[in-house]
């Protein structure tokens, strides 16, 4: 992790976890923003491989006084009945205090593509 010379004022970080379901790994980060300062500092959370589907409503994986985003698998898309998925959460201001003050604004974009080979494809989408 990136810190200043002042202690006070963190860059904007953000963890970033391939989960392999995300549900039962909750307690774990909800623990973590608790007890370790690394973690409640952080502004952005994301999780890859979240395996969430339209059955799991966002009230079972909520993390109090975080945002939630999430993108589910389209098993009609991806042909995979398990597996895939992206989540973020988000703290209510994310400004790191370098950024200069003709940014009014940032954009966080999370992105995954799970085979090499689309990568390239991606890119160019993007």
């Amino acid at each position: 992790m990136h810190t200043t010379t002042n202690s006070h004022r963190w860059p904007l970080k953000s963890p970033k976890a391939t989960v392999r379901s995300l549900e039962n790994k909750l307690d774990s980060v909800q623990c973590s923003r608790s007890t370790l300062h690394e973690a409640r500092d952080c502004f952005v959370f994301v999780f890859t491989e979240t395996w969430l589907n339209n059955n799991i409503p966002d009230s079972a994986i909520r993390i109090h006084g975080l945002s939630c985003y999430r993108v589910d698998r389209d098993t009609a898309l991806s042909g995979k009945t398990h597996g895939g998925g992206l989540c973020s959460y988000q703290q209510g201001m994310c400004r790191p205090f370098y950024l200069p003050l003709e940014f009014t604004a940032i954009v966080i974009v999370v992105v995954y593509v799970l085979l090499c080979e689309n990568a390239k494809n991606a890119l160019c989408e993007l």
